[in-house]
């Protein structure tokens, strides 16, 4: 799940800041592996991206000016 605040529509301003939560769920009986890139040419198109980070056990890792990549193993549940 991807969410925004502000919410994904509103109208924003030069220099407003854009928080992007993504949220990963395992809810098989096996670990699972996470692996996913967030395509952000379109939304940054003149803007700068700050303050990528991730809670264990996953990382985030910034792709060269495009996006940024999610990766690891979510426990099962």
């Amino acid at each position: 799940m991807k969410s925004s605040d502000p919410v994904s529509g509103s109208n924003v301003v030069a220099g407003q800041d854009i928080k992007y939560t993504l949220t990963f769920t395992n809810t098989g009986n096996g670990a699972g592996e996470v692996a996913h890139f967030d395509d952000l040419r379109q939304v940054v198109d003149k803007g700068a991206l700050s303050g990528l980070t991730a809670d264990a056990p996953l990382a985030a890792t910034m792709v060269g000016s495009d996006g940024f990549s999610v990766t690891g193993t979510l426990a099962a549940g």
